[in-house]
């Protein structure tokens, strides 16, 4: 959840149809959380977005959008009704308004209507518990304002295609955003975080979170850049992956991995923890490390007396050097 500390003086409606034989509802409460998990009614899914925390000199205003994909093959017209918010310690209860009208909402086959709510409360909910209801077409919700618990959470299967190719198939707690996901190939030279929907790359998954069992497709792109020669030399850092390592591979592309040039490692890769060197490099310049302010571990594929032959560069006195040791 975001907490932003600015007064908000003008909120506008967002109302948007992205991506049905209606059944009789049955009347119990559905429960859901802020988090973006979702809540499934027969031929209903609803879920909140955009939720915001803005603090005020005396209060704090918070803003969501309140999503519903109608996913029967019939268009229906409902409304949304009875909206209040409750304080879960002492059963206090605080209006929530919204520009939109609820009155007369068509949800059409597929599509999604969107709209955004606001309330006012005396403390942050990320300090206090809250809560609110509502009824949707004779039926009754419950969304709590804070993250669904982890235990409660589905798992969701996710297949990862890079070009073409599954490499990966995983499992993901529902409300995790997509774009958080990482391949890492498994001798780590190659990497994927941009997601897509489909096999041709062009439905991008956005910040879309995971509310289902999906395949994902991307293309893998190398973590380190090189220079190709009759071996590979690294030239600098294209990403740093969640782990904080770097893993300089022993071969890439059936050629060996040989040297490290000048400021490969040299600039504020703050993440940046730990490196992996292989015993196929001879040779490390001398601007290199200095400047990694969170570098706490080198692991290197040789002796120590291998080391020093082959690295110019200044260690700082804070870093350990492991060696005969490799991923």
């Amino acid at each position: 959840m975001k907490n932003k500390k600015l007064l908000v003086s003008v909120l506008t409606l967002v109302t948007s149809l992205t991506s049905c034989d209606f059944v009789a509802f049955s009347g119990e409460e559905f429960v859901g959380y802020a988090d973006g998990s979702v809540v499934t009614n027969e031929n209903l899914k609803l879920n909140l977005s955009n939720y915001n925390i803005y603090e005020n000199s005396d209060n704090y205003l918070i803003s969501f959008n309140i999503n519903i994909i109608n996913t029967d093959s019939d268009s229906i017209t409902t409304s949304l009704d009875d909206f209040t918010c409750y304080r879960e310690s002492d059963g206090a209860d605080y209006g929530i308004g919204t520009y939109s009208d609820i009155s007369d909402i068509t949800l059409r086959c597929d599509l999604r209507w969107s709209g955004m709510f606001l309330t006012n409360l005396p403390t942050s909910p990320e300090e206090e518990n809250y809560y609110m209801t509502f009824n949707l077409a004779g039926e009754n919700y419950k969304f709590y304002l804070y993250d669904k618990p982890e235990e409660l959470k589905k798992k969701f299967s996710v297949n990862l295609y890079i070009d073409g190719i599954l490499e990966e198939s995983t499992s993901i707690l529902e409300a995790e955003s997509l774009s958080n996901i990482e391949w890492l190939s498994t001798d780590y030279a190659y990497y994927c975080t941009d997601w897509y929907y489909d096999e041709t790359l062009e439905k991008s998954v956005g910040n879309d979170i995971l509310t289902d069992s999906i395949n994902l497709y991307g293309k893998k792109e190398t973590v380190l850049s090189y220079l190709h020669d009759s071996y590979f030399s690294v030239m600098g850092v294209n990403y740093i992956p969640k782990s904080n390592t770097i893993v300089i591979p022993r071969v890439l592309q059936e050629k060996p991995v040989k040297k490290i040039f000048a400021s490969a490692f040299y600039y504020n890769l703050d993440e940046l923890t730990t490196i992996y060197i292989p015993y196929t490099i001879t040779y490390i310049s001398k601007y290199n490390f200095t400047k990694l302010n969170n570098l706490q571990k080198i692991y290197f594929d040789g002796t120590s007396l291998q080391w020093e032959s082959i690295n110019e560069a200044t260690i700082p006195s804070n870093v350990e050097i492991i060696y005969n040791t490799y991923i």
